[in-house]
This record gives C-alpha cells, sequence and structure tokens, in this order.
C-alpha cells in the first residue's frame, strides 16, 4: 500500500502509521481477512501496491494498534495476550487469527475495539459476532478453553460533560463491555467453510457486494430545527416528516424538513478498493 500524507501530519506519526507491524503469519487466510466481503478482500489481494491511502484516514486505526500494545502489560499468569492461533481446514486452507486477550481463569476471550459511540447503538456488528466466534473456534480446535465472549468498545468520542448533561444518544461510561453469543460448534464450522468457498470463488470470479456489506442507508426526511445541525427525528415519508415539523413548530420557520439522500456509505467513504471497483464506477455513474 502507498500512503500519501496530503493533511501534512507530523512526519514522526506518518512513520508511526508506515510501520504497521501486522502480519497475518503462516495462513492462507486470517480471521479479518474471511469477515470482509470476497470482493472487498479480492480486490485488496490484486491491487495491494496500487492502492493509496493518507495517512489522515489511518488514524483511528493507530490508536486502536495503541491499546493493544498497552494490553500486553497485562500479560502474565492470567492472561493470554496478542496471541495468533491457526489451524488447517479439512480443504487444506490455512486459516489463522489473533487474540487480543484470554482470561486463564474465566476461560473469557476478549476483543477491544476503539470506536464511535454510534458504532454500538444498535448493538454488536455482524461481523464482530462473527470474529469472535470464529477465533474461539480456531482456540478450542488448539486446545484451548472459551466459555466467554467478550467486546469491549472504547468510545474515541466519549464526553463526561454530555453524560452530565443527561444526553441519551451518550453511553453513560466511556468503556462498555458487550456479551457475544456464542454460536454452536457445528454452525461455526459450517460459516467458516461458507467463507472460505466464498473468497476462493472470488478469486475466479467477483461476486457484486450486498447492499448490507456496502453499509446502505436507505434515504430519510431530517426534521431540522433552526441554528441546529444535528436532526431531531428522521422518518421514512416526507410525509409524516412534514406532519411533525408542523406539530413542533411555535414559530413560522422554527422547523423544516430535509431530504437525505440514500447512499453506499462503505464505498463513498470507507472502501481502500473503490478506485479498482466497477461495481462503484457503475454506482457513481448513477448517481451523477
Amino acid at each position: 500500500m502507498n500512503l500519501t500524507n496530503q493533511s501534512n501530519l507530523p512526519l514522526p506519526l506518518v512513520e508511526a502509521i508506515r510501520n504497521d507491524s501486522y502480519d497475518k503469519g503462516d495462513c492462507d487466510y486470517s480471521v479479518t481477512e474471511l469477515i470482509l466481503p470476497p470482493r472487498i478482500a479480492e480486490l485488496r489481494r490484486q491491487h495491494w501496491g496500487e492502492i493509496t491511502e493518507d495517512a489522515s484516514d489511518r488514524i483511528f486505526a493507530l490508536v486502536g494498534q495503541g491499546i493493544h500494545a498497552v494490553l500486553e502489560r497485562a500479560a502474565g499468569d492470567c492472561y493470554r495476550v496478542e496471541e495468533r492461533f491457526t489451524i488447517r481446514h479439512e480443504s487444506g486452507v490455512r486459516v489463522s487469527g489473533r487474540i487480543d486477550l484470554y482470561d486463564r481463569q474465566t476461560f473469557t476471550l476478549q476483543d477491544y475495539k476503539v470506536t464511535s459511540r454510534w458504532t454500538t447503538k444498535d448493538g454488536l456488528k455482524p461481523e464482530w459476532v462473527a470474529q469472535g466466534n470464529l477465533n474461539r473456534l480456531l482456540m478450542l480446535k488448539n486446545g484451548v478453553r472459551v466459555d466467554k465472549i467478550e467486546y469491549v468498545a472504547i468510545y474515541r468520542d466519549w464526553s463526561k460533560m454530555m453524560v452530565a448533561r443527561g444526553k441519551d444518544d451518550m453511553p453513560e461510561k466511556q468503556v462498555e463491555t458487550f456479551e457475544v453469543p456464542l454460536w454452536k460448534t457445528e454452525f461455526t464450522e459450517g460459516y467458516l467453510e461458507d467463507r472460505i468457498r466464498l473468497h476462493q470463488e472470488a478469486a475466479e470470479q467477483l461476486p457484486l457486494c450486498t447492499d448490507e456489506e456496502r453499509w446502505f442507508k436507505p434515504e430519510k426526511w431530517a426534521v431540522m430545527k433552526k441554528g441546529r445541525k444535528r436532526a431531531v427525528k428522521l422518518y421514512d415519508s416526507p410525509s409524516e416528516a412534514t406532519l411533525v415539523a408542523e406539530s413542533l413548530e411555535p414559530h413560522q420557520g422554527q422547523y423544516k424538513v430535509e431530504h437525505r439522500k440514500g447512499e453506499h456509505t462503505r464505498c463513498l467513504y470507507y472502501c481502500p478498493v473503490s478506485s479498482f471497483c466497477l461495481q462503484f464506477r457503475e454506482y457513481m455513474q448513477d448517481e451523477q
């Protein structure tokens, strides 16, 4: 990957981002790769030397790596930290996954995420659940007992002041722990087999990303208050939003309705291979 510094970040920070020591180990697929949409993962493999990303877009990833480095201070008799587990699938494919922390006393696997508070407002992301259960499967097959999986969310946009003011969209604490539902071993094995097959097929013929994989947000109508940037509430129809705005309006022009166009968020803002993707190109042509 080619790294740019268009935001003119301090050079030591850029070098820290450039010198990412991540290594997926001796395997064909990592768990992180397998939970990616097959189209994205395959385009990354095909164009890795051509992908360009600005250092400013890697800041949150760098902060997350810092948390993992801090966890190494906890390593000892009670915890196993930053270990990689590998298995050979019956298809001959080698799969590996690196865990953040394992509690030897409670047999608990923990994964730490530095994330936005909005990420968990509807519960755990499906890919987090899949990642946790795949890592558990690798550990079980390496003779390590796992009775519980937890995700520890560290909110980078948390505000103590906003909590004191009673903001409903602000978690009470900056660190929140979520228990991950445990899949049956047979189900996890079937899921792993499906993911391997999908990624192998993508190497032969690229599939299209689904709306879910593209983080599609349907169009909405927002009730907006004058002088406020955030919507009072979002609605699925213009008539419903207009009705609410009119019922809220004590003075003329205090509230208005804005149309928010549907969009594929991942494609537009977060996909590292969008410039190599024909599906994205066609999507942009349709938008224009």
